[in-house]
């Protein structure tokens, strides 16, 4: 800096003495105690990280109780059972010659017939019920099972067995009469998912109402 001095004698340049040195504060300006002298510019950016983060602070102790809260109590159970019967039957279709019906079946197609120790396997499914803790009533499916061996077992399903009148005796559509018979005796709230017949542990059919 420099300043200038003027008289009726002469101009004189003189020189502005240095400035004091600097001395920052003893404490800083935010400091409670003692307000600041000097303000202080605070500026926040906020970017998707910085928001995502402190959206989750938030969100977290909601997700924490959610995952705490019991589980809905709608669960569906699946309960299944096994029924055994002996019955006798031969794979023919009329109109067709023996010839014909041998190339077709092969010694299943015998004039006499043949056995089979049948299994059939079947599952129901539903919720369970609070009172009695099941899905249905097992009393009540071997009632059922009861009625529909009532008209298969030891007998000679193509002759005794209207269902099988127009139908080959075939494991396939055994699985099929059971499923008929089973969906219409089973109690409302149960849905009858699968059944399955066996004519031996290597042949055996499953329907699932498709």
């Amino acid at each position: 800096q420099h300043y200038f001095i003027q008289s009726n004698l002469r101009h004189c340049h003189v020189e502005a003495p240095p400035p004091p040195p600097y001395h920052p504060p003893r404490y800083p300006p935010t400091t409670p105690h003692y307000p600041s002298l000097y303000p202080i510019e605070t500026t926040t950016t906020l970017n998707h990280t910085t928001l995502g983060t402190a959206m989750l602070k938030l969100l977290l102790p909601l997700l924490t109780i959610l995952l705490l809260l019991p589980l809905s109590e709608e669960r569906m159970f699946h309960v299944s059972g096994v029924a055994r019967f002996s019955a006798a039957h031969r794979h023919w279709i009329e109109g067709k010659t023996e010839e014909e019906n041998w190339d077709i079946f092969g010694i299943c197609s015998w004039i006499n017939g043949h056995g089979h120790n049948y299994k059939v396997t079947y599952t129901v499914k539903g919720e369970i019920n609070e009172v009695t803790g099941m899905v249905v009533n097992i009393e009540l499916l071997k009632e059922v099972i009861a009625e529909i061996l009532l008209q298969v077992d030891h007998r000679n399903i193509d002759v005794d067995v209207p269902f099988f009148q127009n139908r080959t005796s075939t494991v396939e559509n055994m699985s099929l009469f059971f499923w008929l018979n089973l969906a219409a005796g089973i109690p409302d709230g149960v849905e009858l998912e699968e059944v399955t017949a066996y004519e031996t542990d290597e042949n055996y059919a499953t329907y699932r109402g498709e």
